[in-house]
């Protein structure tokens, strides 16, 4: 048996090899407005397997895979599917597969925003809608609990995924 010292390039090569044949069956998610129902697709990154995740009539949109690839995150207007009713945005997380979502922001008292999952996966960074203003929130996913990161008395502020911004 042979050992032989492997160099920084071969690693590199490796490392990249590896890194881009598991980007290569990737799955997006996404939202799409197909027959009038804005509604969360699934695909591989080549556009086979198109799956829909959810159709149920309400407007949803920003899925975003937690770092573990197991869940997603999203906002759901749940006033959508009732004509004439304001707009009232939650955050909603399910399973990869689609299997029924669980409110993480109604049972609080809050309306959601934009959401991004914490490296770990145990918690997200969201905008939440509170006494008129926007706030930007971590919320414990394991037992529902807020972290106010703010105490914003102006009209605007969100998460875009890398940044905090208002």
């Amino acid at each position: 048996m042979r050992i032989q010292k492997l160099s920084t390039e071969t690693i590199v090569a490796s490392t990249l090899f590896f890194l881009l044949s598991t980007l290569a069956q990737a799955d997006i998610v996404f939202k799409s407005l197909r027959n009038d129902a804005s509604e969360l697709y699934v695909m591989n990154d080549d556009g086979s397997q198109l799956r829909r995740l959810t159709d149920n009539g309400f407007k949803e949109g920003r899925p975003i895979w937690s770092p573990d690839g197991r869940y997603i995150v999203f906002m759901r207007d749940i006033n959508s599917a009732v004509p004439g009713q304001p707009q009232q945005i939650h955050n909603f997380v399910m399973h990869a597969d689609g299997s029924p979502p669980q409110n993480l922001t109604q049972p609080l008292g809050i309306s959601g925003g934009n959401a991004t999952w914490s490296p770990d996966g145990q918690s997200l960074l969201i905008s939440i809608w509170r006494n008129k203003t926007h706030d930007i929130a971590t919320l414990d996913i394991a037992n529902s609990t807020l972290g106010y990161l703010t105490n914003n008395p102006a009209k605007r502020g969100g998460v875009d995924g890398t940044e905090l911004v208002s």
